[in-house]
């Protein structure tokens, strides 16, 4: 059943397509797209149309274009020189100044903020802001001069009194590291989960494909006919990043390259084919998400949480305050931790399904090849169609040329000595740019 396709030894040499094949062990004896597939016996293509659009009469090599996208990033720091008022000012004057920052974007008193960071309250201040307060904790040595200040705290300035009221909350570091973990745990774990949903159904939709897979062996056919007697000839099956180079295969025909002939027998076989990227929405979407970020990130949450839950061992206060949150996060965890395995034992599965290395082959980069697969074959099908109707637009001018000559003709009765008919007609048809064509049409098999 897995047997590639040959068809009628070649007449002529044709260009050959570099694709990169898989090794017969790897395809034999396994369930996978190259014998399993439903349809990978029933469409045949036309070595004749092959050897027509790829045939070496002209051997003219054009170099494929490399681009790279290049990227610039840029950042931009903002800086002020507002000057402190010099009252009694422990904080390092940069730190200080940021921390004013911080304290301006809440209208709330020191005391208030101060005494929502003992409760845990992190609602009104969000991760963001809770993150650049941790930033701009004191360090070690003002840490020191706080905690040794003695004199009358009415006379610190705004900034530090913030930070003279804020070490007097017990535990206050790993309280502000509770409140971004709240904040941000909920959030992370509501996209982690969508993501997940997004790539195993991605992940489905390749591996139950149909029409897709009938696509994929009809390159296979054609490969193996534009190699046949090569060393890339006769393959079981080939790597998806070959799919890549279909466009970079020119045709014969101008405008024409192996991508639009894979389109255009799949039109003659069964049209139901062309419909195949219209099957595959979730691909499309998760090509925008990594599996590797995924993994990155539940491993901070993970790892956070813990970290939290050792943290707060010595201090019954915030075990209280937190109990619930533990619960809950754990729970979460848990049910993310079985579907993310769920997820890497699907993606395994559908690697081998497609004869890939798990090794050197992610997941990221197989919905990446087929969203570029999909958007070129239809700008393919859209290029085809508009071919098409040129050429029934042609035919159609043809046809009307000929009725208007034969119009003359009769009008004429054939005397006087005026320019013949022949030569006018030539002359419509030099203009119109249909003389070659209608001397191509009598020539193609393909125009037939």
């Amino acid at each position: 059943m897995g047997n590639p396709v040959h068809g009628p030894r070649k007449k002529r040499r044709v260009r050959s397509f570099f694709w990169k094949t898989i090794p017969e062990e790897k395809v034999r004896g396994k369930p996978n797209i190259w014998t399993m597939a439903v349809r990978q016996q029933q469409y045949q293509i036309d070595v004749r149309t092959v050897e027509e659009l790829f045939g070496q009469q002209e051997e003219a090599r054009s170099a494929t274009p490399t681009g790279g996208r290049t990227s610039s990033g840029s950042l931009t720091g903002r800086g002020s020189n507002k000057e402190t008022r010099e009252e009694i000012s422990i904080l390092d004057s940069k730190r200080g100044m940021n921390v004013g920052i911080f304290l301006k974007q809440f209208k709330k008193s020191n005391q208030s903020i101060t005494e929502d960071i003992r409760s845990g309250n992190s609602t009104p201040y969000g991760s963001g802001p809770l993150r650049e307060l941790l930033r701009l904790l004191p360090e070690s040595e003002e840490l020191k001069k706080l905690r040794a200040f003695k004199g009358n705290a009415n006379k610190l300035t705004l900034v530090d009194s913030f930070m003279y009221l804020l070490i007097q909350v017990p535990s206050f570091e790993v309280r502000i590291e509770a409140m971004v973990l709240k904040e941000e745990f909920s959030p992370s774990c509501s996209v982690m989960s969508n993501e997940i949903d997004v790539i195993r159904n991605a992940t489905k939709e390749l591996m139950t494909c149909e029409e897709l897979h009938a696509v994929l062996h009809l390159v296979l056919q054609a490969g193996n006919i534009m190699n046949s007697g090569g060393y890339a000839g006769n393959a079981v099956g080939f790597k998806l990043s070959s799919l890549l180079s279909l466009a970079d295969t020119k045709a014969n025909k101008p405008g024409m390259n192996l991508l639009h002939f894979v389109a255009l027998e799949a039109q003659k076989k069964d049209e139901s084919l062309l419909k195949f990227p219209e099957k595959l929405p979730h691909v499309q979407s998760a090509v925008r998400i990594s599996v590797e970020n995924i993994e990155a990130e539940f491993q901070s949450l993970y790892v956070r949480t813990k970290a939290l839950e050792e943290k707060i061992q010595r201090d019954s206060e915030l075990q209280v305050q937190l109990e619930q949150f533990l619960q809950s996060a754990i729970r979460m965890l848990q049910d993310l931790k079985k579907r993310r395995l769920d997820l890497r034992s699907e993606g395994n599965a559908l690697i081998d399904f497609f004869c890939e290395d798990k090794d050197a082959f992610k997941l990221d980069d197989c919905f990446r090849i087929f969203q570029d697969f999909c958007l070129k074959f239809k700008k393919a099908v859209k290029d085809n169609t508009e071919r098409k109707l040129k050429e029934v637009a042609r035919q159609r001018r043809l046809l009307e040329l000929e009725e208007k000559r034969c119009a003359w003709s009769r009008e004429q009765g054939g005397g006087g000595f005026g320019r013949s008919s022949s030569e006018n007609d030539v002359e419509t048809l030099n203009r119109e740019g249909l003389l070659d064509f209608l001397q191509q049409r009598t020539l193609s098999p393909t125009a037939r």
